[in-house]
């Protein structure tokens, strides 16, 4: 469920997109593409979580956003872009390591 809180994130991708990654991440892209990852990567770090109603991110959890993107095999698969602190606390989710 979105909220006027989440208007500015990114929902879609758009432009041509490839993402590779065997140990490393390789993001290739058309200037359009580029863009578009650029665009969904600030929305989801300027997006103010506090704001979110529990049942778009509850207070133990971090907002994430789902895309589909092309694999360098030419498959479908998904990218997630996320925030790692917690919404209540700021604290980084015990999933994620420590930084």
């Amino acid at each position: 469920m979105a909220s006027w809180h989440t208007k500015n994130v990114i929902r879609t991708l758009s432009g041509y997109l490839v993402v590779d990654g065997d140990g490393e991440i390789r993001v290739y892209g058309d200037p359009e593409g580029l863009r578009s990852l650029g665009q969904a990567l600030i929305s989801v770090a300027d997006l103010d979580q506090s704001a979110l109603d529990d049942r778009e991110c509850p207070p133990d959890d971090s907002f994430h956003q789902h895309y589909t993107i092309m694999q360098a095999d030419g498959s479908l698969g998904g990218l997630t872009v996320g925030r790692v602190d917690e919404k209540a606390s700021g604290r980084i989710r015990d999933c994620f390591p420590a930084v």
